[in-house]
């Protein structure tokens, strides 16, 4: 199953995504920065699992710091996620549902808003 707003190759190059839109509600995903508002998600820049704030000690194993910088998850579903705001340099900590694209919460942990 392919989506229509996602790019794709083909013999000529690449099929754009179409502008504004966001898989399947077909509308812009939309970011409540605590600071600026709602915002369009292109400001932000994804940074992976919100488990990346869980660093182990210094003097931890090397099997936790293997399993912190090389093991990461996948899930489908329910994630907490780090996402850096371009306007206002701010972190987040998004609490989003990956496969309905829907945001159900937003929390500044550094920068602007924090």
């Amino acid at each position: 199953m392919r989506c229509d707003c996602c790019p794709t190759i083909n013999a000529g190059g690449w099929n754009e995504p179409r502008a504004e839109n966001d898989h399947a509600k077909g509308t812009p995903m939309r970011i409540a920065c605590p600071c600026c508002g709602s915002r369009d998600r292109r400001e932000f820049t994804y940074y992976g699992a919100a488990v990346f704030l869980d660093r182990p000690a210094p003097d931890a194993s090397p099997q936790a710091w293997d399993a912190y910088l090389h093991l990461r998850d996948n899930p489908a579903g329910e994630t907490c996620d780090l996402w850096y705001h371009e306007g206002c340099a701010s972190w987040l900590e998004l609490t989003r549902n990956t496969i309905t694209h829907e945001i159900l919460a937003v929390r500044a942990i550094a920068g602007g808003a924090a």
